[in-house]
């Protein structure tokens, strides 16, 4: 025992023993002949010295050279760990991966995204994403399986595969579905091969497969989930394992909570064309439960995505990418916020008649991209731009705007009965556009002839759009996304109108004249409050909930000549709007009527946008969070 035969003596110049050391304390002993220290002593412990041990020869020191070659074989293990973990990205194609329509590929389209080499992406982006340390692209080329991804993929199959209903509700689901499908694809197609509550069912048994693609599953639950929106009735309970029934509204819900969960946020999921595909449906889901800040924000991630994998560039003709810049463009165009793909092109436009029908898609995509400098908020406040360049703006805008509207046919205007629902909604559309180009001169109070002109023009719309909502709102499939967006822009027509008309009829008695605009308009805005109130048979939106309370305060408020009646501000808050302040004018304020178009009067100081009717002042508040509207969860 060599290691036993080693002296071990009593470390040089060490007085304290081991317990005094260790307590950092002073070690003293009674006497120099003393065997235990005094603590040792009075703590009744045995005393040891401080004792030097030869060092071990079991294991050699280590050169230099060993160690730098130990810590290299360190960082590779480290970097295959990581390549491990790390998830294929967009240009390869792994289990995560979902392939589109096996009818798309046999009918050999080449318009489609279906065929689009990741790799042919612009080089600047492979030069900026592109890691050649932590690149799993060699690790997936020598055909090695991956157990994390697999794994990854299984938790979130079992995940969503738990909210697949029986195939009993799904029977039921599929006979309500034909209807809203078919309308989907006919105004805002999307990039999906489910057109028919038969393709519904016909996957019910492939999504519950062990095998089966996550994104497969979160699309179809999607379709089912707005599905079951539209059935918010107790014959379509909805029966999850292990959980209570559920209602359809709450079912939706719950779906769109967990293909988030699981889905949206895994950038290695989304970063893919099937990935766009499935956060499409979802920004739809969204819109049907009136989160319009979620589908604003989603919308926006999907075309960031698209923009890094290339599609843009892909092919002149992507319909993915169409897809998605109409609908980025179609839902800035009622929000009224500029477009981020006013920059990309594309492509030759499809005709908008074919055979003397309208093709709403190809509409609704010329209409948004003339709606692409109709910035919104920045035109109604914009007082860095001078009254001349706003007018003639406007009248441009206008003008395209007209052009448009003359290729329709002759029926569009006169025969509305004939009118199919899709026709209608475009028409309702394009009065709510109508409104929101010739709302900034409005709210100027432009006393000009071309100020007057847009006066007129928004008026005309307002009354279009509140007619319109009556004639349509009764034709749509309850739940439908649509809904949501009719409730926004009758909220904004029915407030402006208001305004407006209380405006023009002082304008109009100052100068003499005479005129039934303002009862026209009011008994229209009675027939709207009436169609509301006759809707609540069903549940209605919280947003027509607020409608119908700004329209009673407001039409008491503008129609009361009491003026102890009312006193102090009013504010309603108008979503796509803003703020707005009502006030009655004190008796030293009515004698003096404000006047916008005074030069010396400093517009650029102003912070809203003042007008003066009678005995009232109002004014719209800049408040860009009233441009979305957060829905009251139910």
């Amino acid at each position: 025992m060599a290691s036993c035969s080693v002296a071990r003596h009593v470390r040089k110049g060490a007085h304290s023993c081991v317990e005094c050391r260790k307590r950092k304390l002073r070690c003293s002993r009674s006497s120099e002949t003393a065997q235990s220290c005094r603590r040792c002593e009075e703590r009744f412990l045995e005393c040891i010295p401080q004792i030097l041990s030869a060092p071990s020869t079991s294991k050699p020191s280590r050169k230099t050279r060993d160690r730098i070659s130990w810590l290299e074989d360190k960082v590779h293990n480290l970097t295959e760990a990581v390549q491990a973990l790390q998830q294929p990205t967009a240009g390869t194609i792994s289990d995560l991966s979902l392939e589109y329509s096996a009818s798309d590929s046999e009918a050999g389209e080449t318009d489609t995204c279906s065929d689009i080499a990741i790799p042919t992406q612009p080089s600047y982006l492979n030069a900026l994403f592109n890691n050649s340390i932590l690149n799993s692209t060699e690790n997936d080329a020598t055909g090695r399986s991956n157990p994390t991804s697999s794994q990854f993929s299984h938790t979130i199959r079992v995940a969503l595969q738990s909210l697949v209903p029986s195939k009993g509700n799904v029977i039921s689901l599929a006979e309500t579905s034909s209807g809203w499908l078919s309308l989907l694809h006919d105004i805002f197609p999307i990039m999906t091969d489910i057109k028919s509550g038969y393709d519904i069912l016909s996957r019910h048994d492939e999504v519950l497969r062990p095998t089966a693609n996550p994104l497969t599953v979160a699309s179809w639950l999607l379709i089912v989930a707005i599905t079951a929106q539209h059935n918010a009735g107790p014959r379509h309970q909805i029966t999850l394992r292990n959980k209570k029934p559920l209602n359809g509204p709450r079912y939706s819900r719950l779906v769109a909570e967990s293909v988030e969960r699981t889905i949206i946020v895994r950038d290695q999921l989304m970063i893919s064309v099937e990935g766009i595909a499935t956060m499409t449906l979802l920004v739809r889901l969204h819109l049907t439960h009136g989160n319009f800040v979620q589908a604003f924000l989603l919308l926006r991630r999907a075309l960031a995505i698209a923009e890094l994998l290339g599609l843009p560039w892909a092919t002149p003709r992507c319909l993915l990418w169409q897809h998605i810049c109409t609908a980025e463009r179609f839902q800035n165009m009622l929000l009224g916020f500029p477009s981020v793909t006013q920059h990309y092109g594309l492509g030759q436009l499809e005709p908008v008649l074919v055979d003397g029908k309208i093709v709403p898609p190809n509409f609704l995509l010329r209409l948004s991209s003339l709606a692409l400098d109709i910035n919104g908020p920045s035109d109604l406040r914009n007082h860095s731009t001078s009254l001349s360049e706003i007018q003639s703006a406007i009248t441009k805008r206008d003008r395209d705007l007209k052009d448009l509207i003359n290729q329709m046919p002759d029926n569009w205007w006169s025969d509305e009965a004939t009118l199919s629902l899709s026709d209608r909604l475009i028409k309702h559309i394009y009065h709510y556009m109508t409104l929101r180009l010739h709302l900034p001169l409005l709210l100027r109070q432009d006393v000009s002839e071309r100020g007057l002109q847009s006066r007129a023009a928004c008026i005309d719309a307002c009354r279009a759009l509140l007619q319109g909502y009556i004639d349509v709102y009764p034709l749509i499939l309850e739940g439908y996304f649509i809904q949501r967006i009719l409730d926004l822009q009758i909220f904004t027509g029915a407030i402006v109108l208001l305004l407006a008309d209380h405006s023009c009829g002082v304008h109009n008695h100052d100068k003499g004249a005479t005129t039934d605009m303002p009862s026209v308009s009011m008994k229209l805005i009675a027939n709207v409050v009436q169609a509301i109130e006759h809707h609540s048979e069903n549940p209605r939106s919280d947003i027509a909930e607020q409608t119908l309370g700004a329209i009673q305060t407001l039409t008491e408020l503008l129609g009361t000549d009491d003026s102890d009646a009312l006193q102090g501000d009013t504010v309603l808050h108008v979503p796509l709007l803003g703020k707005l302040h009502v006030r009655r004018k004190t008796e030293s304020e009515a004698s003096i009527d404000f006047d916008p178009s005074i030069p010396d009067f400093d517009m650029a100081g102003m912070d809203i946008d003042q007008v003066a009717t009678s005995n009232f002042n109002w004014s719209i508040e800049q408040a860009y969070d009233l441009l979305f509207y957060t829905a009251t969860q139910s």
